[in-house]
């Protein structure tokens, strides 16, 4: 029985993953854990499968469950597809950021299922007995948590998942269960730098669109086998990625980069990029998805459009198309849905908790979290930058006023250029501080042509 159900499994498993999903790379049917590789999410897939340094809706959960963090709102998503052979995929999730886990956690919920039905059973003399079904799901329980200082900005989760695989229906010879579970954690994080050693070098209106994210899905891989028999592993699969957010006129353009390791297969790399329009019209928004992935050798689209229109509630609509992502399959095609709900945690939000009178350390955290999101709102930025450059963290002082620019600045290079002067006597280093004093020259130089611009307009 235990080898007529795994025959089965292997069957169905190898039938989906290299006809129905037609995401895969040759050869690799038939192994564990393969449906949560399909991918979900109508922006992940609309990009080629790339997302771990994005990770910034409910699909997250599956991607990367540091994300979690990224959330800027109460988020359902759900995912229904129609399948080869009459099977379907599920995929449904709730993002909770910032809500009653406190401030500076965030909490998710996520269902994924692969479902085939009406398969028959027959005996050595090929009676039929019935028929059963077959089905994988899991149940992953997600939390994340953020660490804000002057560094950075780092967002780590965990996802706790219950996978269960099943032969409802089916008629065994001894009467034991034609299903099995197993359990597994996942971990991620993402990463966006302020004062990073390594990458500080870089000024920050450059530094703060760029996000890395990491995620180990399977690090503790469930074992599942079907009543007491052989149990698989899950492969422990490692992705790591970066996003970086562009402002083109009034659009914004998120572009992407993901790479992964799985088993003993080639390296993976996955490529794209997301376009976000202004409105359309009043409440409506649309975006525009494309996308590569070296696994299938070839592209993908989509986009969506977010309707606006209420002030407790959004919906977002997305579409993701892979053209010929197999030799023997068409092209895919499928339609998402997702809702958005409650408060906002953009960077307004974080303007708006900043308590003159309240802690030093947490008012520095909420400028820190205004400031990385400045793409959204250059003037909040600005005043965040000025308030740690002035107060809360003097230390990187010059990196913030680098950012804000004009007479700060100069100022600032100005004071930091005599302090050297005055405090050295090798004449080498003297030299050396020639170049310093250029670039205060230029930088007052800047400011003055600006001010003569401005008195000059009536």
């Amino acid at each position: 029985m235990q080898k007529k159900l795994r025959s089965i499994l292997l069957l169905v498993t190898s039938t989906l993953w290299t006809s129905a999903v037609g995401f895969a790379q040759k050869g690799d049917a038939g192994q564990a854990g393969e449906f949560l590789r399909y991918g979900v999410g109508g922006r992940a897939l609309g990009m080629g499968h790339v997302f771990t340094g994005l990770a910034d809706d409910a699909s997250t959960i599956y991607w990367n469950p540091g994300g979690l963090m990224n959330v800027q709102r109460a988020e359902f998503s759900s995912m229904y597809t129609n399948l080869f052979l009459d099977s379907r995929y599920t995929y449904l999730a709730v993002a909770l950021p910032r809500s009653f886990m406190g401030p500076h956690n965030a909490v998710g919920l996520a269902w994924v299922n692969l479902n085939m039905a009406d398969f028959d059973q027959r005996d050595a003399n090929n009676e039929r007995l019935g028929s059963f079904d077959f089905f994988e799901q899991a149940l992953i329980l997600s939390g994340a948590r953020e660490s804000v200082g002057s560094w950075g900005i780092l967002n780590y989760g965990l996802n706790f998942k219950a996978v269960n695989q099943a032969f409802p229906g089916y008629i065994s010879e001894n009467g034991s269960s034609a299903q099995g579970w197993g359990f597994g954690v996942d971990i991620g994080a993402t990463f966006r730098p302020i004062n990073a050693p390594l990458l500080k070098v870089l000024p920050l209106r450059y530094l703060m669109p760029l996000q890395l994210g990491v995620a180990v899905q399977n690090l503790l891989p469930p074992k599942i086998g079907i009543g007491s028999g052989e149990k698989d592993k899950y492969p422990t699969v490692f992705r790591w990625g970066a996003s970086y957010a562009l402002l083109m006129g009034g659009s914004r353009v998120n572009v992407l980069y993901d790479q992964e390791i799985y088993a003993k297969r080639k390296i993976g790399h996955f490529f794209g990029a997301e376009a976000l329009f202004p409105e359309l019209f009043t409440g409506t928004l649309p975006s525009l998805r494309a996308g590569f992935s070296s696994r299938t050798s070839s592209p993908s689209f989509g986009g969506g459009i977010k309707l606006d229109y209420l002030q407790s509630a959004a919906i977002r609509i997305d579409f993701a198309y892979a053209l010929k992502p197999h030799d023997a399959l068409d092209s895919d095609f499928r339609l998402f849905l997702t809702i958005d709900f409650g408060k906002h945690f953009n960077a307004q939000y974080f303007a708006d908790h900043i308590q003159p009178d309240g802690p030093d350390r947490q008012q520095m955290r909420y400028h820190l979290q205004a400031l990385t999101r400045f793409i959204e709102n250059n003037e909040l930025a600005r005043t965040s930058a000025w308030a740690l450059a002035d107060k809360f963290d003097r230390a990187n002082r010059l990196h913030y006023l680098e950012f804000i620019k004009g007479l700060l600045l100069a100022n600032a290079l100005y004071e930091q250029l005599m302090d050297q002067v005055r405090s050295s006597t090798d004449p080498d280093v003297i030299q050396k501080l020639q170049s310093q004093a250029r670039e205060v020259d230029a930088e007052y130089n800047r400011v003055i042509s600006e001010i003569e611009k401005e008195q000059k307009q009536p």
